[in-house]
């Protein structure tokens, strides 16, 4: 199987490395990711301005650029072919609930599906627990091989000793003291709030000591919204 990889910690980061070191012996991996950290980037992209590209060791290069950037050149320059799927990860650090919408290993992920190619974004929430984070990678792949999967991708967050594994819904994470004041500067952070929902969400499975696997769709049309807003189309073609 042809994987490409990326993440948002950078090259160097241990996730990569250990990923990388495990799946190449019985995949074809090429590993294309940021020279430096790129968190929070979400799904930015370089545009009108040369990115360097550094090659590492054979089938391992180096962007100074985004997540995306990565996965844009791997797709349409440095590879031959197109990947039979694309790992954004391992991240060290949740992606859970609306926050992958700042996220540039989920960012990554989104620009592989948009490819129409099966892609991961994988994330550890709390100590380096990489052996059951590549226990589930390794049941993803299986399940990519049988079933023919795109436009779409799978956000995956693997909590310390997980008690099992659930298919999950994108939960809500509000916080508190967002804004630290410094004299002239500001710092956007704050301290998490879980929000209970139905009990089906990632944040919920996280909590409860399971690992979180959540289906993202690229569709983001509110089609209740469309369904009341059509008749504004008749008002127009009336006047």
């Amino acid at each position: 199987m042809n994987i490409l990889i990326t993440n948002d910690d950078g090259i160097k980061s241990e996730g990569l490395q250990f990923l990388y070191k495990l799946l190449h012996r019985t995949h074809n991996v090429t590993v294309i990711a940021p020279l430096k950290e790129m968190s929070g980037c979400s799904h930015s992209i370089t545009l009108r301005r040369r990115l360097k590209m550094k090659q590492i060791s054979n089938g391992m290069y180096g962007v100074a650029g985004t997540p995306t950037d990565c996965i844009v050149l791997g797709v349409n320059s440095i590879l031959n072919e197109k990947p039979d799927l694309i790992i954004s990860g391992i991240n060290v650090g949740s992606n859970l609930g609306f926050d992958i919408t700042y996220s540039g290993t989920v960012g990554a992920a989104l620009e592989g599906a948009i490819h129409g190619i099966p892609s991961f974004a994988i994330s550890i929430t709390g100590h380096k627990n990489f052996e059951d984070t590549l226990e589930v990678i390794l049941k993803l792949i299986t399940s990519v091989k049988k079933n023919d999967i795109d436009s779409f991708f799978l956000n995956v967050n693997v909590p310390p000793e997980p008690k099992g594994m659930k298919i999950t819904k994108l939960g809500k994470k509000s916080y508190q003291n967002v804004i630290t004041t410094h004299k002239s500067s500001y710092e956007i952070g704050g301290t998490a709030i879980h929000t209970l929902s139905d009990g089906e969400t990632d944040v919920e499975a996280i909590d409860n000591g399971y690992i979180s696997i959540t289906p993202i769709s690229l569709d983001m049309v509110n089609y209740n919204i469309f369904k009341e807003l059509s008749s504004l189309n008749e008002d127009f073609e009336n006047k």
